[in-house]
């Protein structure tokens, strides 16, 4: 639109006599190539919803659109103000991978008298209580008398018959319950157990679950040396990003004022097309490097706040 405008002004600017018919030309020139390189920024949106839907596993025919964020940067935000040993305090209470680290050294640590236990005498106390049942089972309800005659032959061949006495045991079902309680046993006792022979195996164990404890001390220590790395390198990136923020700031509102008065130059016939080309060109650079550096400066500013354990929220 800008280079149409400036098309229309130079039209005039033609008619009265200011301008030669070939400034036309560049200016219908710089329109072809905006006009190019706004398709190519059209096909390149297109192709990054592709692959975003991609990503996102949807139909590629889903029609969905990003919304752009509305935020600027936090009146407060001062980099400057960090302390990179106060982040780094409170990044270790936060980290989730440091924290997990502490743990393991805990567990190795713990590991060691498990180990170291396996020498040690135990005494152990148990009890138990134990019962049965059995669909067999029976039990005595009385007793009954049966006779049974017995044939003797004595000696001198007589014959002598008499009856024999017998007491029989009534047997019947012993009812379940019965059976539980006449079954009930129970017991308790002591188990004391001496170790003699395996001092080796206990000694090797518990060799080998302090050099656990100490590869565990290694691998936490090179984790908080790298945090402190991370840390130091977020910081540092912060600041840094602030400086270039405010260069791009200064640097757009230069462009800005180079342009005003170029177009107005333009407007006298001061200078041609091309020169006010290049000033729209390097207005719109110091633009797109103002927007690139106040989104990179966000992000530094949000890298802070992730180790500071802060909510990452972009309003």
């Amino acid at each position: 639109e800008q280079s149409q405008a400036q098309l229309d002004q130079i039209d005039k600017l033609i008619q009265a006599g200011s301008l030669p018919e070939n400034d036309r030309l560049d200016v219908v020139a710089q329109i072809a190539l905006n006009e190019q390189s706004l398709v190519q920024g059209e096909n390149l949106v297109t192709t990054s919803y592709l692959r975003l839907k991609q990503l996102l596993e949807l139909d590629p025919s889903t029609d969905f659109k990003v919304l752009k964020p509305e935020f600027e940067v936090p009146a407060d935000s001062n980099p400057e103000a960090y302390s990179t040993e106060e982040v780094y305090a409170t990044a270790l209470g936060t980290q989730p991978q440091i924290k997990a680290n502490d743990i393991r050294l805990l567990s190795a640590e713990k590991g060691v008298n498990v180990a170291r236990s396996a020498g040690l005498p135990s005494l152990s106390f148990f009890a138990q209580m134990n019962t049965n049942w059995s669909s067999v089972g029976k039990t005595v309800n009385g007793t009954s008398t049966d006779f049974f005659p017995i044939t003797l032959r004595t000696p001198d061949g007589t014959i002598t018959t008499f009856e024999v006495q017998q007491e029989s045991a009534i047997l019947i079902d012993n009812p379940y319950f019965d059976q539980l309680n006449q079954n009930f046993g129970q017991g308790v006792g002591l188990n004391l157990q001496i170790p003699i022979f395996n001092g080796l195996s206990t000694k090797l164990n518990t060799e080998r679950a302090e050099l656990n404890v100490l590869n565990t001390k290694v691998t936490n220590d090179l984790a908080k040396q790298q945090l402190k790395t991370d840390v130091t390198n977020a910081v540092a990136d912060a600041r840094a990003a602030r400086k270039s923020y405010e260069a791009a700031e200064r640097a757009l509102d230069a462009s800005n004022a180079a342009y005003r008065n170029a177009e107005r130059r333009f407007e006298l016939g001061a200078i041609n097309t091309f020169e006010l080309t290049s000033a729209k060109i390097a207005r719109d650079q110091a633009e797109i490097e103002r927007t690139r550096s106040k989104f990179q400066y966000i992000f530094n500013l949000k890298i802070v706040d992730f180790y500071l354990g802060r909510d990452l929220r972009l309003d």
